[in-house]
């Protein structure tokens, strides 16, 4: 009769101090951890990490809510983020929200989460409101990373002219 030999922790939540998080308390966690024979075993997370008011991802607002890596036997098997991000078009006060997944090659492959509600794009005066296959890419090229939207959705046009106000809706793209 073989018996396992080994740490097993179910979850682990460790907040940082208000004056060692500038604010905003850090939350460290891991899940069903395991060290053993094999290695160490486990899903570990940071929260909170850059809030949307001091993060930038090639000139775009954003914040990182969330990492997490799962851990099998020493070897990171996944990776993933989450948070919010601004386009440049869009309002400041508009964001999307985002998961992110850090392939084996270290490549980010990003999901958008358009909101329910519409969004401005103020440079045009529009509303607009994405469809959920609405993606944006960030490529990391040379150290940088290079951020790129492919919208789709309807958008809505009130420009006034003069003493008039010129509108379009419907508009498909």
């Amino acid at each position: 009769l073989a018996l396992w030999k080994g740490f097993y922790l179910r979850k682990l939540t460790i907040k940082l101090p208000e004056n060692l998080s500038q604010g905003t308390r850090k939350e460290i966690r891991a899940e069903n951890m395991i060290i053993d024979h094999r290695g160490v075993s486990g899903v570990f997370s940071v929260n909170k990490i850059i809030p949307y008011s001091q993060g930038s991802l090639g000139g775009w607002a954003y914040s990182l809510d969330q990492l997490a890596v799962q851990v099998q036997c020493n070897s990171i098997k996944a990776a993933t983020l989450s948070g919010v991000i601004s386009i440049p078009v869009l309002a400041p006060t508009d964001t999307l929200g985002y998961q992110a997944i850090i392939d084996a090659e270290g490549k980010y492959i990003f999901t958008v989460h358009p909101p329910i509600k519409g969004l401005s794009f103020s440079l045009l005066q529009a509303k607009v409101n994405l469809y959920p296959n609405s993606m944006i890419q960030i490529g990391y090229v040379d150290g940088k990373f290079i951020p790129r939207a492919i919208l789709h959705g309807t958008a809505s046009i009130a420009t006034p002219v003069g003493e008039h106000v010129t509108a379009l809706s419907g508009i498909e793209f």
